[in-house]
């Protein structure tokens, strides 16, 4: 059970669960709630939504598993779950399961809320992470793109749903919709920078696996010092997205202080640790300082609650 447990990332659905609640519960329904806007999930659907979100990922990262085998076992082979405490048989059943209920559950919320197109944004979502598994990982940058842009999806299909309450909101309270609008824009821009620049340094440390199996990645066809080069112009990248955030009238002292000291230092040190790392243990050792930069980021969005 353990194994099985291991192969969906408990920690990373926990923070998927912490996002979509603090956004929901925290910065959008009170919002509408001063305006007499009521949202188009119900206190019992939303929970299940959140719950979609996290089977498709969770089935994401078993599939991702399953296809990167070849590659994990010279990449990391002391964390290998599938093909020893897992058979692949069994892994594919895993993978089957969770998305079947998670169709079933998109099913019953697209009939409770009468909008038939959220199975869609199931099924697109599923295809994608099985393309993505299948080719696109390996693929020059496409793959890390698209992480990046699931990684931004999490907070934004909340907007989706609720984008005509955004706009009564828009109209009768303007001041409450710019806080809205800032506040989720800032989180799926931040979120879509960090995820990409996290994934690029995956990528480098994992480069030996990547050319055995002929991966097409961003330092396996331009070199460690060229991905190295890319990730450090993401990083300024998103320093200036900081210190432009700071400037926005919703960030008060405190959480100019947060900023600087929870996600704008740890990613200068993050510059200092990319421009040293040369071995596969400084890359990993840089790959989870800009994950809890990443967690840091997210965390940030308790003080506006």
């Amino acid at each position: 059970m353990k194994a099985y447990i291991s192969l969906i990332r408990i920690p990373n659905l926990i923070i998927i669960v912490l996002l979509q609640s603090v956004l929901y519960y925290g910065i959008l329904m009170p919002a509408f709630h001063m305006t007499s806007i009521s949202t188009v999930f119900t206190k019992l659907q939303y929970p299940v939504f959140v719950l979609i979100t996290l089977l498709i990922t969770a089935a994401g990262y078993i599939i991702n598993d399953i296809v990167d085998l070849s590659t994990d076992t010279i990449n990391k082979p002391q964390g290998i779950i599938i093909g020893k405490s897992v058979t692949i048989r069994n892994a594919y059943l895993y993978y089957c399961i969770l998305l079947a209920l998670g169709f079933v559950l998109s099913i019953w919320i697209a009939i409770e809320i009468t909008k038939p197109f959220f199975i869609l944004l199931y099924v697109i979502p599923v295809l994608l992470l099985y393309l993505y598994s299948k080719f696109l990982k390996k693929s020059f940058l496409a793959g890390n793109i698209l992480v990046s842009l699931f990684s931004a999806g999490v907070p934004a299909i909340i907007l989706v749903f609720e984008y005509q309450g955004l706009i009564f909101l828009k109209s009768e309270n303007y001041s409450s919709y710019l806080t809205v609008l800032t506040i989720f824009s800032g989180l799926i821009v931040f979120s879509f920078f960090v995820s990409l620049y996290r994934e690029v340094i995956k990528d480098i440390e994992d480069i030996e696996g990547d050319r055995i199996v002929s991966a097409k990645t961003l330092p396996v066809i331009s070199g460690v010092e060229t991905a190295k080069a890319f990730c450090g112009v993401l990083a300024i990248l998103i320093l200036l997205l900081l210190f432009y955030w700071l400037k926005q009238p919703i960030s008060g002292t405190i959480v100019k202080v947060y900023t600087l000291f929870a996600i704008i230092l740890p990613l200068f040190y993050s510059v200092w640790l990319l421009k040293m790392a040369v071995s596969k243990h400084d890359f990993h050792r840089l790959s989870t300082v800009v994950k809890l930069i990443m967690l840091m980021g997210i965390l940030m969005i308790l003080f506006y609650i």
